[in-house]
């Protein structure tokens, strides 16, 4: 996640995705695996769910 980071800072591309903002690693970190693990687990249960019909 600090390679994210240091991305934001140095790397065009990602500064343009990031509107020149440069998150800190515990930001990345608090989004990979709070936000997205949530979203991630919602969508594989929604397709088991779909799978066993």
């Amino acid at each position: 996640m600090r390679e994210l980071e240091d991305q934001c800072k140095v790397n065009l591309r990602f500064m343009y995705l990031m509107d020149h903002q440069a998150p800190s690693y515990r930001t990345f970190g608090y989004f990979i695996n709070e936000v997205l693990a949530i979203l991630l687990k919602n969508k594989f249960n929604g397709t088991g769910k779909i799978i066993h019909i």
